[in-house]
């Protein structure tokens, strides 16, 4: 029975926030996979989604995330949405670790969220972003 009622997860304050997460966990994105990034071109930094949310967005489905920039409008200065395939060769990794990286996660307006993607374990991502992190 849907009755209706939808609670966000975070605050609309706290959207585009960092939130450290104490876990460790390996999230490997191969070669082919599409992967939807949000891309902190002032900060350099670049997230990956790990999971898309129903609260505020209930048509939400892998499709949609084909047009997700168009209802993302209020994404921070410099922030920009790329649906990128990971090149043939290559892979993505998503590293947490209790004490030397912990999982970093932001979440949208729509409550989708996204990890951190460290520079050292994706250098070539960074490269390809013209970052310098």
């Amino acid at each position: 029975m849907n009755i209706g009622i939808s609670v966000p997860f975070l605050a609309p304050e706290s959207r585009y926030s960092e939130v450290l997460v104490y876990r460790s966990s390996i999230y490997v994105y191969d070669s082919g996979t599409i992967v939807y990034l949000l891309v902190d071109t002032i900060n350099q930094k670049i997230y990956v989604m790990q999971s898309y949310s129903f609260y505020l967005n209930s048509d939400a489905n892998l499709t949609s995330l084909y047009i997700l920039s168009k209802k993302l409008v209020n994404m921070p200065e410099g922030f920009i949405y790329v649906i990128l395939t990971v090149k043939p060769g290559a892979c993505l990794i998503a590293v947490s670790t209790i004490t030397t990286y912990p999982a970093i996660t932001i979440t949208d307006e729509l409550d989708n969220t996204y990890q951190y993607l460290y520079p050292t374990f994706n250098p070539q991502l960074y490269s390809q972003f013209n970052l310098s992190k």
